[in-house]
């Protein structure tokens, strides 16, 4: 479950990664808010992903004990 989240939020990444010299040529069109929405998406999900793997981790449990 957990490989395939993070593959699932590497992929959207890379799919931000591929939009982005589109996006460049003109700054008001609807790939750039794509590009965003993604970026926007997997960074939030990138974040609660460590909160979540670093409080919850069982070694980081055993180790702290």
């Amino acid at each position: 479950m957990e490989a395939s989240f993070i593959s699932g939020l590497y992929a959207l990444t890379g799919l931000g990664a591929i939009l982005l010299p589109f996006s460049l040529a003109n700054r008001e069109s609807f790939v750039v808010k794509i590009m965003g929405a993604f970026w926007t998406i997997t960074g939030i999900l990138f974040t609660l992903f460590g909160a979540l793997n670093y409080f919850t981790h069982i070694g980081l449990i055993i180790n702290t004990q």
